[in-house]
């Protein structure tokens, strides 16, 4: 603190809390390490911080560096990357900002249009033991950046509470280590004496907060679930359990126990609502009993959010993680157990600011016997498609990138084969792998890749709009999450009724466009609440919704001003839908499926995916195809309780598939007799006039893209 008192980064006085603030910054474990840190930094370009819950190596490291006068003097940037869009803080950078904290992502796509990343002059990787896709992609280019000699000023500290120090020491050689030692209070950790079923973990949980909340120390209860359906319902039962309705009796009433107060914590909720179940204070006591805040979380509370006054947890010990199986081109939604590093960083949240205790939701011999000992990293469970496209990008090769953890040869080779096919990639004259105009788009969109190429399609059929709001319904309902909320006492018939309400019968795709379409005129006529209840819908999906569109709307106009133009097919428009349809296709034409012929009546619910030849049926929350409506587009092949089924579907008349994205269709050999090649010779054969023989023989002609076609598939 200068002797003035004024701040030099920004003239301005200092704050009336500046000063107890660095005195409690004095008080951290790091903050005697940071000459030792600094002096580190100033010899090696490669510095490794193994700091321990409450060190302060987040906080106290960033501005150590503001404050020497040596990266001062280079007059540029210091980035602090977070895995978490809710440990940034980016809307508070401007021209004049010295320290960036930002996610992972926001540096990778920095790094793609200025390589050398020369604004910066220190980069800290922040919680590298998470190993995100983004943050191993990262690791990957700073490692052959510093290796090519031309950042020698760079500076790269590599932070963790768990990280595996010898596996970094290696990856980047001449780096250092150095230990912190943290500042948290003891933690008494328990275990069941038999593990939980994934069956009853939810209700098991609910059970052991009411049992703390009645018996326990004072302080806030943090709950780990395994994703956003779960901490729902755990939610629900809380609540249901402490003031239930109907007329029931609570378990317990505040004069026994005090009142808790839930809050749900997962990355699909809006911003307002995490900020909410972070920064809220727990009411006052009542009747000299505690008034407990439960916050129910994914594994975004592991690290780098604050949350203040929590000295209990219990841990499910649960993670749901989306397996890609290159075989099968598909995600497979898979519960797993969490790793031994997650488990210390989740128990260690109890110990912050005083004594607490974690409860493991298993047994202390299935802690030791099935938990790895650190996690697997995302880029190992992944399809690759986008994080090829970010590597070539990058000017980099997918086949010879530096991984710190190296994805399976097959996926990559999959990934691009995948890549090839969407037109995102292409072979040069020497044989070296370079994007297309589209791939080069395409890497710029954080969506799915086949949700990417719609948006990119939807100009040539002028519904820019719908394609939007499809897309962004699609990402905000993804890792198991749904649009519509389960209700006590709502039967599955009554929630066929609802879903027909909104169009399914005509498709998942349109469902959900009719869903959002919907809330947005009830938010315009303040009925949004009526709606939502009405019909069974999950506010925070559709908010999602909502943000995901409005910040693709602003990388489409900031990226692609003069082609991006919002155009919306209108509903006034007699071919709306239609439009709609091929819009879809032209985006998801690898994932089609036509219904398998059956001797039974209205056909069978038995479809062959185009591409992969798998046989799969329709999952019964989807979209359940008419008995003439014999092809599908599919946005999800997935597995559910041991089942392979097709999810997100929306029945397409074959014509328009043709005319929508003729080219996959006459590149496919049809001299074969079966009922996918005899389908499409016929439809062929009566848009293009051409005999069946030449058809089947040679490369069919593309079908003529008459404005008949439209007419014709209505």
């Amino acid at each position: 603190m200068s002797s003035s008192g004024i701040n030099p980064w920004t003239q301005q006085p200092y704050s009336a809390q500046y000063k107890a603030l660095r005195d409690q910054a004095k008080g951290l474990p790091v903050f005697k390490e940071l000459e030792d840190i600094m002096d580190l930094c100033r010899k090696h370009q490669v510095v490794i911080v193994e700091g321990e819950t409450g060190s302060g190596k987040t906080t106290q490291i960033p501005q150590a560096f503001l404050a020497d006068l040596k990266f001062l003097a280079s007059c540029k940037k210091i980035a602090l990357t977070q895995t978490k869009r809710l440990a940034t803080d980016e809307s508070m950078v401007d021209d004049s900002t010295l320290l960036e904290v930002l996610t992972d992502g926001t540096l990778l796509a920095i790094a793609k249009t200025d390589r050398l990343l020369s604004d910066y002059s220190v980069i800290i990787i922040d919680e590298a033991h998470q190993h995100t896709e983004a943050t191993d992609l990262l690791l990957g280019l700073l490692k052959k950046l510093l290796a090519s000699g031309d950042r020698p000023d760079l500076r790269v500290i590599i932070m963790s509470a768990t990280i595996d120090t010898k596996l970094f020491l290696d990856y980047f050689p001449g780096s250092v280590h150095k230990h912190v030692e943290g500042r948290t209070f003891p933690v008494k950790v328990n275990y069941l004496l038999e593990s939980v079923t994934e069956e009853r973990m939810d209700e098991k949980i609910v059970d052991l907060v009411l049992h703390v909340h009645l018996t326990g120390r004072t302080g806030n209860i943090l709950v780990f679930a395994s994703g956003a359906p779960s901490i729902r319902k755990i939610v629900h039962m809380i609540n249901e359990a402490m003031n239930p309705t109907g007329g029931r009796r609570p378990v317990f009433n505040e004069r026994e126990a005090g009142k808790l107060v839930c809050y749900p914590l997962y990355a699909t909720l809006p911003p307002d609502e995490q900020d909410l179940a972070c920064h809220a204070v727990a009411e006052p006591d009542r009747f000299c009993k505690p008034t407990r805040k439960v916050i129910v979380s994914t594994n975004m509370a592991e690290t780098s959010v604050t949350l203040s006054g929590v000295s209990i947890v219990i841990d499910s010990g649960l993670v749901k993680n989306n397996l890609w199986d290159p075989v099968k081109e598909t995600f497979g939604l898979k519960l797993q157990w969490a790793s031994k590093a997650v488990a210390k960083q989740r128990s260690g949240r109890a110990g912050r600011t005083a004594p607490g205790v974690a409860y493991r939701m298993c047994s202390q011999k299935d802690y030791h016997g099935r938990l790895t000992a650190h996690t697997i990293p995302d880029m190992q469970n992944s399809d690759m498609l986008q994080a090829c496209l970010t590597i070539l990008d990058l000017g980099h090769s997918p086949f010879d990138f530096p991984y710190i953890c190296p994805p399976a040869s097959e996926t990559v080779t999959k990934a691009l084969g995948i890549l090839e096919a969407l037109g995102a990639i292409t072979w040069s004259k020497t044989t070296d792998l370079v994007l297309t105009k589209r791939g080069a788009k395409l890497s710029k969109l954080p969506v799915d890749i086949y949700s990417g190429v719609m948006l990119l399609e939807s100009m040539k059929f002028r519904c820019q709009d719908e394609a939007l709001t499809v897309v962004a319904m699609l990402e905000s309902t993804k890792a198991g999450d749904s649009v519509f909320a389960s209700r006590r006492g709502m039967g599955k018939e009554a929630m066929k009724q609802i879903r027909r309400s909104f169009g399914q019968e005509h498709g998942d795709h349109i469902m959900f466009l009719n869903i959002y379409l919907g809330w947005r005129e009830a938010c315009r006529l303040q009925t949004s609440n009526d709606f939502l209840r009405d019909n069974c819908l999950q506010r925070s999906v559709l908010k999602a919704a909502d943000d995901t569109r409005k910040r693709l709307i602003s990388i489409l106009w900031s990226e692609y001003k003069e082609e991006f133009k919002l155009a919306a097919a209108g509903l006034g428009d007699p071919r709306y839908y239609t439009k709609v349809l091929a819009n879809l296709v032209a985006g998801f034409h690898l994932r089609v499926a036509k219904r398998v012929p059956s001797s039974g009546k209205g056909g069978g619910n038995q479809w062959e995916i185009l591409r992969t030849g798998r046989i799969a049926s329709i999952s019964e929350f989807s979209c359940q195809p008419g008995p003439n409506d014999d092809w599908i587009v599919f946005g999800e092949y997935s597995t559910g309780d041991g089942k392979w089924e097709l999810r997100e579907v929306t029945p397409v008349p074959l014509d328009l598939m043709l005319w929508a994205e003729p080219l996959p269709w006459c590149q496919r050999t049809l001299a074969v007799h079966d009922h996918v090649s005899d389908s499409l010779t016929d439809a062929i054969v009566r848009l293009t006039g051409q005999d069946e023989g030449i058809v089947r023989t040679i490369m069919p002609p593309h079908p003529n893209p008459a404005e008949s076609c439209f007419t014709a598939s209505e």
